[in-house]
């Protein structure tokens, strides 16, 4: 009696899972959004316009996708993807539609709202990836 054998496998398989791809991608849409769409800081009695935040908001999104690359894809559950999804909509829409300050006799217009919000954003996504490492480790 002939048994046909299988080959014997761990059981894991590598996904990509939805929500860590939804999270990723909200980071690198909304620095794309912020980098195109923030308003410029403006200086000096020509008034140049300086793209400030589209030069600086580039490494914080990037860093905040290497937080991203730590839960990796099996570790991501809806929680995790939305929350980083709505995060990094915040980040764009108050980088984008939060007033300048606006000092001085030339008025040097300042974005400073959406200098800090990538910062911010970046700060938010790792506390949210180590929650999510710590649920996975069930700690």
């Amino acid at each position: 009696m002939l048994t046909e054998t299988r080959p014997q496998t761990s059981g894991t398989t590598t996904r990509i899972d939805f929500w860590w791809v939804l999270a990723v991608a909200s980071v690198l849409l909304a620095s794309t959004l912020l980098s195109v769409f923030s308003p410029d800081m403006v200086t000096g009695s020509a008034q140049e316009h300086l793209p400030i935040v589209a030069m600086l908001s580039w490494f914080w999104g990037l860093v905040a996708v290497g937080y991203l690359a730590f839960v990796r894809a099996t570790s991501a559950g809806p929680a995790f993807g939305l929350s980083v999804a709505i995060l990094w909509l915040g980040v764009a829409v108050t980088s984008i539609f939060a007033p300048e300050m606006i000092t001085g006799s030339d008025p040097t217009q300042i974005p400073i709202a959406a200098l800090v919000a990538p910062i911010l954003g970046c700060l938010a996504t790792a506390f949210l990836a180590l929650n999510a490492l710590r649920n996975r480790e069930g700690r």
